[in-house]
């Protein structure tokens, strides 16, 4: 951006600013995947400890955070709180660590390869639910297909069976659910 526009900024205030502005848009409207919320808060309910594993920034991570009631994440581990980031497992091991849990106890839920790959490698059992780009088959790794095979639409938990009973086998079996 600098070098086209030529902004006598430094990198790190345009991206500052960029992020200040993405963050105003993200108060205003937090675009959910369909069911992330409702699993989330019925995770929250059933007092299961959830953990946001992003390699965004805090201050991103937090309007996100701070739309749920509070509590819902008990653990946040963004890009900027790591020194190795996704697809290293150091983010995924941070979290079950601050979790007070093994990460063979976790179940991670994934959109990106980078994520996935950090999960997997951090021998959490996970489940990947494709959005933008394709994701790779793992040992460890669960992929959701799109409902009726279409990769255009999105689904996270399906109707709330997937968050209940998919992912106790997913945490019963090792991290392999058929």
């Amino acid at each position: 951006i600098k070098d086209q526009t030529g902004i006598p900024l430094t990198p790190d205030e345009i991206v500052d600013i960029l992020l200040e502005q993405v963050i105003e848009k993200l108060k205003q409207h937090v675009p959910w995947r369909p069911g992330a919320q409702e699993l989330l808060l019925a995770a929250h309910e059933a007092g299961m400890p959830c953990a946001l594993v992003t390699m965004s920034y805090e201050s991103f991570a937090r309007v996100l955070v701070d739309s749920l009631p509070a509590g819902t994440f008990e653990v946040v581990v963004t890009g900027d709180m790591v020194e190795h980031g996704k697809p290293h497992p150091e983010p995924y091991l941070r979290a079950a660590h601050n979790l007070a849990l093994a990460p063979e106890q976790c179940v991670a839920i994934e959109d990106s390869a980078t994520g996935v790959r950090s999960a997997v490698a951090a021998g959490v059992p996970t489940l990947a639910v494709p959005h933008l780009v394709e994701i790779p088959q793992l040992d460890g790794l669960v992929v959701e297909a799109h409902p009726g095979g279409d990769p255009t639409r999105d689904r996270l938990a399906g109707d709330a069976v997937l968050g209940e009973a998919a992912l106790a086998d997913v945490v019963q079996e090792g991290g392999h659910h058929e």
